[in-house]
């Protein structure tokens, strides 16, 4: 008589590389009913379209082990006795034949492996092009079973590595942030509009900074998220702190809200982060990025001593001459003017004769530089 022996996957998780997410844990046999069994990490880790699952079962179980009676002993044939011998049936993983179901999107099917005795599957969980938000709320989980004759005396374990690969998922984030249906709201809302596509299957765990990436590619300085933005900026940087484009659009949010405090620690904190790197490996989001950082410390310098200490404009001036300095390097031609007409107006204020020559000076090179016609 076949039976069907269930195999529970207990995934552990045991490490985070770039691109992909690595569990590791054991499948314990067991006495049980023909179900299958989800599995499920200590954060309730979660599988979703998009994912691709690439999964190696090794090690030894007791799949079917039975006792034979034998009798022994006594004298000259007599008065033997009985006793039980437990005869053991060790199978390695490429010996037996396992069942894997995602979900209800399929089964991995697995390739013994004659040399090794390990069973190897690959399964990529499918999307739906035509329906990224669905794709993006679902998720699933694993079970497994094995169909083998199995004695109800089978004991044992296997090892299980499963390796996750979600990056194709950002692509869908992505492809849905931009669409019109979100594009097209007047106001986004953090809690239903943004947090539950970014964190179902755990993508902005397994991929803090390509997850954090795409919703500031796609979301970050558009009006629908006006109301939000503060929110958003400084739960994005729990998972990416080193985002220098988030940090910079946060310290924005301080500035426009008179905090310079925290205005002042962020666009510090920005430009920490980005000069520690050379400046030829920075990106031309990151050269904006950096001039948008001094801009903010020169607009907290103007703003909050509004003009009352004597050194606030000529601060101001020294800090817009550099952001504009980098945003020339990023050939940001709108951002460049405005760091500059506004470094020659904190010049103007201070009023001085070398002040006003150098005012001069700066806006005619601006003019050279920038023909109108």
């Amino acid at each position: 008589m076949k039976n069907t022996l269930l195999i529970l996957v207990l995934i552990t998780l045991a490490t985070l590389t770039f691109g992909q997410h690595k569990l590791s844990g054991a499948m314990e046999v067991w006495n049980g009913p023909d179900k299958d069994i989800s599995l499920m990490d200590d954060f309730f880790y979660q599988l979703s379209p998009g994912d691709v699952l690439e999964v190696e079962i090794s090690g030894l179980a007791n799949i079917n082990p039975y006792d034979e009676q034998r009798k022994g002993g006594g004298f000259l044939g007599l008065f033997k006795k009985s006793y039980t011998v437990r005869i053991d049936n060790w199978k390695k993983a490429g010996e037996v034949n396992v069942v894997m179901k995602v979900g209800t999107f399929g089964t991995i099917t697995f390739a013994p492996d004659a040399e090794k005795k390990i069973l190897n599957g690959n399964f990529t969980i499918p999307q739906d092009p035509a329906n990224p938000k669905l794709d993006l709320l679902n998720q699933c989980k694993i079970s497994a079973f094995i169909n083998e004759q199995m004695s109800p005396l089978r004991a044992g374990q296997y090892n299980v590595k499963v390796t996750v690969d979600s990056k194709a998922r950002i692509e869908m984030l992505r492809s849905y942030f931009k669409s019109s249906p979100v594009q097209g709201l007047p106001i986004l809302n953090f809690e239903d509009d943004i947090r539950p596509f970014i964190e179902n299957g755990k993508l902005v765990y397994k991929h803090p900074d390509e997850t954090v990436k795409a919703v500031e590619d796609e979301l970050g300085g558009k009006p629908n998220i006006t109301a939000i933005r503060k929110d958003l900026y400084r739960y994005l940087l729990n998972f990416a702190p080193n985002n220098t484009t988030v940090r910079a659009r946060l310290a924005g949010v301080f500035l426009e809200e008179l905090n310079f405090p925290e205005a002042q620690v962020q666009a510090k904190k920005t430009i920490q982060i980005l000069s520690k790197k050379d400046p030829k490996d920075l990106t031309p989001g990151e050269l904006i990025d950096y001039g948008r950082s001094y801009e903010i410390l020169a607009g907290v310098s103007e703003l909050r001593e509004l003009g009352l200490q004597e050194n606030a404009y000529s601060v101001g001036a020294i800090f817009y001459g550099e952001a504009a300095g980098w945003f020339s390097k990023a050939a940001a031609k709108d951002a460049i003017a405005r760091a500059t007409l506004n470094q020659v107006r904190c010049l103007q204020k201070i009023g001085t004769l070398h002040s006003l020559l150098q005012a001069a000076a700066i806006l005619e090179a601006f003019n050279e530089s920038n023909p109108t016609n």
